[in-house]
């Protein structure tokens, strides 16, 4: 059996009766206490969903030296071959606490940064024109893919992965993967940089995309794929995603149309704009705090897991 499918036949879903079980055990445990009024309140309703969650995943406590976000960069021809007028966004590297690690997959420029380690794990050395026609056959998607699922063995010590996708091009190809799932949209859903006219003809370009390889090969990135094929093997393996941003959900659509049962695994930091919002709506990925960054809502989800020990689940 070829690896993808080995590891899709090892992703379950969220066990429904043991969550129902710990949102009752921690609701009883929040009665006991001191009332919560106002922001307070809704802290500990969001730390009781969330540790809820986690029940189901079946994790219980995160350790807290063991986060890790992985940041997967890759070129884009989209943004190589049409000479853009205007720069194309690209997301600062964050300042954090916890190890970072850069994975490129094939002519990014992301991993020059300093107090970052970064991973060459090239497939090409970029994907084509997705205005023109595909991004990528489908061989080669599947080969970003199993790239991925391969970085899951590297990392196993790390029990909760944020994955970040901030290569410059992405916003394209994310957004199209976006629309393509989601249907209609409207200008200003868009991500900011992203021109209506330019996504209209990637748009009209590309196929349909009904699998999720498929989707992958008509709009890219090397990229995407990765951090698709890494979001698979962590559900596998039973570990909480957190997707740290707007092309990192977009991935997270890949990853759902070859598996949907890995939407039970997902979390978010804050959205940025109507179409990221729309997207972590649609894959049901809980939002860990509004206005928080990468660090924050890595320790918001580290401490709902912490819950589990006062309710005896240590």
């Amino acid at each position: 059996m070829r690896q993808l499918e080995e590891i899709l036949r090892q992703i379950f879903p969220l066990d429904s009766a043991e969550e129902e079980v710990w949102q009752a055990r921690l609701a009883s445990l929040a009665a006991d206490g001191q009332p919560a009024e106002g922001s307070a309140l809704a802290t500990a309703r969001l730390a009781g969903r969330l540790a809820g969650r986690l029940a189901g995943i079946g994790r219980g406590p995160l350790h807290p030296h063991q986060p890790l976000l992985t940041v997967f960069t890759a070129a884009h021809g989209i943004a190589m071959k049409r000479k853009l007028a205007e720069a194309m966004p690209v997301s600062a590297m964050p300042v954090l606490t916890m190890p970072v690690f850069v994975v490129d997959m094939g002519g990014g420029n992301d991993g020059d940064q300093a107090a970052v380690k970064t991973m060459r794990r090239p497939v090409a050395i970029s994907s084509s024109d997705i205005s023109r026609g595909p991004a990528m056959s489908v061989a080669i998607a599947r080969q970003a893919v199993e790239t991925g699922i391969d970085l899951a063995d590297e990392w196993r010590q790390y029990d909760l992965l944020a994955v970040a996708c901030p290569s410059q091009g992405t916003l394209y190809a994310a957004s199209a993967i976006a629309v393509r799932c989601l249907g209609e949209y409207k200008e200003s859903d868009l991500p900011a940089g992203v021109r209506v006219a330019l996504l209209t003809e990637i748009l009209s370009a590309a196929c349909d995309g009904r699998s999720g390889l498929e989707l992958l090969s008509a709009l890219g990135g090397f990229d995407l794929g990765g951090a698709a094929g890494l979001m698979l093997a962590l559900a596998a393996r039973r570990r909480p995603i957190i997707l740290a941003d707007f092309a990192a959900t977009a991935a997270a659509l890949v990853a759902a149309r070859l598996e949907p049962f890995i939407r039970d695994y997902l979390f978010a930091t804050a959205v940025k704009c109507p179409l990221h919002q729309a997207v972590l709506a649609f894959l049901g990925a809980p939002i860990l705090g509004p206005g928080q960054g990468i660090d924050q809502s890595v320790a918001t989800l580290i401490a709902a897991s912490s819950l589990f020990i006062e309710a005896g689940h240590a």
